[in-house]
């Protein structure tokens, strides 16, 4: 009755991208599971197998629809909503299956704040390797409208001016707080603006980018089609968003976000400055890192080889740590993309991290055949470049 906020959260793709091996963690904690790891007396490690047994021996994901999926799925969660009451005792806190709420009464939100909780949140699933929805976190001020959907009432808004169309579609997103209706006005939005308006737009769709992320595949398609129309100074505005994205989304573990902001930094060709590139190093998003060291590969720069080799040293020190495996299964870590990536790309110093890949036959024989996880390109911006084609690149070829 007294709650001011509420935070509404909810796990991307629960169910299809739980990690077998989690339940262990669980069960047993993470420590004591790779202690003994492959130990069938063990519950966690047998509940394990017996769910590989029946996902085609598959470690992600379990199936869906049945009791037996929900009962474990609690086992996972019920020890994330445990850390959770414990670091926010005077938040009240529901569970439905995947989907959180939690409610700051007046007095705690000057203890907690909701960036806090979410981070921390994300934090805790990223422990058992779940992910965020992070198009469907809401933070809601009271008096609360919940369940409600205002896409027929977008719907019904003519696009005679994009300026006005904008305008509508902002008040019927505050009057719902559902993202969604932000993703929809976007898609109609993307096919509207030119080279006659886009200066109009510009500051607007920078503004909404800084407060909603997760909609860069929205809003970057529109900039990267009217790149050569953008004047200097909104490419200037833009260059220092994309960078404050990338920093705060390293801050707050938002991966995806820190993705398509650092493939828009290359699609303009921004510079990365020392202090953001020291920081994508340090952070645990392989795939930024990755992304980083091959646009500034051929960068004379000082700060370039001294974060290169720091990285190098890290990643070995880590490898070196396994003591359980043998040679050739020594790069079968979580971090075995970034090591394959760094010697298929020749961005490697130390000669070490070429050993890995080259020890293990199945990682030697793509890099023989040069297969990329990454694939660099900077897009032209001719008019038939779909926006669906510039949607789906930064993820590069798989």
């Amino acid at each position: 009755m007294d709650n001011t906020i509420c935070i509404k959260l909810d796990i991307n793709n629960f169910f299809d991208s739980i990690y077998t091996h989690s339940i262990s963690w669980a069960i047993h904690t993470k420590t004591v599971s790779k202690q003994k790891k492959g130990d069938k007396s063990l519950l966690g490690n047998k509940i394990d197998d017996c769910l590989q047994g029946l996902n085609d021996r598959q470690t992600h994901g379990i199936l869906v629809g049945n009791a037996i999926s929900r009962l474990i799925a609690e086992l996972i969660l019920c020890k994330v909503d445990e850390q959770i009451k414990k670091k926010f005792p005077r938040i009240d806190m529901c569970r439905f299956v995947d989907d959180y709420a939690f409610y700051i009464k007046g007095g705690a939100i000057r203890e907690y704040s909701p960036d806090e909780i979410i981070t921390y949140v994300r934090e805790q699933l990223l422990e058992y390797d779940l992910v965020l929805n992070e198009a469907k976190t809401k933070v809601i001020n009271a008096p609360f409208i919940l369940g409600q959907n205002g896409i027929d009432e977008l719907k019904s808004v003519t696009v005679k001016d994009v300026y006005a169309f904008y305008n509508r579609m902002i008040v019927i997103h505050n009057k719902y707080q559902d993202g969604s209706l932000l993703k929809y006005g976007l898609r109609i939005l993307q096919s509207k603006i030119t080279k006659k308006n886009i200066k109009k737009i510009f500051p607007l769709l920078i503004n909404l980018w800084v407060r909603f992320p997760f909609l860069a595949e929205y809003i970057l398609p529109i900039f990267i089609k009217q790149k050569n129309n953008l004047a200097k100074a909104d490419k200037d505005k833009l260059m220092q968003i994309l960078r404050t994205i990338i920093s705060n989304g390293l801050t707050y573990r938002q991966e995806t976000e820190v993705i398509w902001a650092l493939w828009a930094t290359i699609q303009f060709e921004f510079a990365i400055t020392s202090t953001l590139f020291k920081k994508i190093c340090e952070s645990t998003n392989d795939l930024a890192i990755i992304m980083s060291l091959n646009y500034l590969q051929n960068e004379e720069a000082k700060f370039y080889q001294k974060e290169l080799q720091k990285l190098q040293q890290r990643i070995i020190q880590d490898v070196d740590t396994i003591t359980d495996r043998a040679t050739d299964e020594k790069i079968l870590t979580s971090h075995w993309l970034l090591i394959y990536e760094m010697v298929a790309k020749k961005i490697v110093i130390d000669g070490k991290l070429v050993d890995y890949v080259e020890a293990n036959q199945f990682f030697k024989k793509m890099n023989e055949l040069k297969v990329d996880f990454y694939k660099p390109v900077v897009l032209k911006t001719e008019a038939k470049k779909s926006e669906s084609e510039i949607s789906n690149h930064p993820f590069g070829d798989y």
